[in-house]
This record gives C-alpha cells, sequence and structure tokens, in this order.
C-alpha cells in the first residue's frame, strides 16, 4: 500500500495515523521555536517505529502538534490586536452610514 503522510492527502483511512505521540514545543508569547520537535523525532524516529508508532503515527503527531502552536500564537495575536480591529470596523461602519 502506498500511503501519503499528509492527511489532508488522502482519504485511505489505513493511511492516517492513529496515535499521537506527545512532542515537546515551546511557544512564549507569539514566538515559537520548532527546532525540539524535529529533532525529538530525529533521534526516536527508530526506536519509536521499532515499538507501537508508524510512520504515519508521526507525521499526525507532528503535523497535529504544529497545528496546535500556530492556534496558540494566533490566539495571543487576536488577544493583542483584536480590539483594535473592532474598533476600526466601528469607525468604517459609522463611516459608511453617513453616505
Amino acid at each position: 500500500m502506498d500511503c501519503y503522510y499528509s492527511l489532508h492527502e488522502t482519504n485511505d483511512n489505513d493511511c492516517r495515523g492513529k496515535r499521537l505521540l506527545p512532542l515537546p514545543y515551546v511557544v512564549k508569547g507569539m514566538d515559537v521555536s520548532f527546532s525540539g520537535i524535529l529533532s525529538f523525532i530525529e533521534e526516536r524516529a527508530s526506536s519509536l517505529l521499532q515499538k507501537e508508532y508508524t510512520p504515519e503515527d508521526l507525521c499526525f503527531s507532528l503535523q497535529e502538534t504544529v497545528f496546535a502552536m500556530l492556534v496558540e500564537t494566533t490566539g495571543e495575536y487576536s488577544i493583542h490586536f483584536l480590539p483594535y480591529v473592532s474598533l476600526l470596523l466601528l469607525v468604517m461602519l459609522s463611516l459608511m452610514h453617513d453616505y
């Protein structure tokens, strides 16, 4: 079976990762560090593949962890800038209402 390791490129359920491996990551404010994630997988890949994980599981874990990091930074961004965006929208709506 020829599997793609991206969840978005295949509809075959046999090719999808099913186990989430907890991966170390660092998010400080809106800064992220991806270096520890790949190092962790590269150092332990052979032993993880011999135990209970598949290549699809490792790719699934990497994808989901990076997605969680980006969601976390997006949340930080929206906390800091959402009030300004809301104010700008209110001003624009009030200007549009005058015409």
